[in-house]
């Protein structure tokens, strides 16, 4: 197998941003909080990879530690806007 091989799995459409969210949250069971806008960037790219992979608890953690961590600040709508737009339809993040 090529992973066998390179040492390296392929994940097309994932980043890794992303999917360090999804392994620390498969190891740790946690959402960390976010520090910078990368982690926001890391935690809405694992969020549609949670999606994609029907890891509903993960969806929920996500969203979770955004409530707690904005509770008396304003996400800033672009972030929100680019989830949006990346999470397909018809998934249960979808539905009204």
């Amino acid at each position: 197998m090529n992973e066998a091989r390179e040492g390296a799995i392929r994940l097309p459409g994932d980043t890794p941003l992303g999917f360090n969210v999804v392994a620390d949250w498969m190891y740790f069971d946690q959402v960390k909080k976010p520090e910078s806008s990368d982690d926001i960037f890391g935690m809405l790219h694992a969020y549609v990879q949670a999606d994609k992979w029907c890891m509903n608890m993960l969806q929920n953690a996500i969203i979770d530690r955004f409530l707690e961590n904005w509770k008396y600040k304003v996400l800033h709508p672009a972030h929100m806007a680019w989830a949006a737009r990346h999470v397909p339809d018809g998934t249960s993040s979808r539905r009204s």
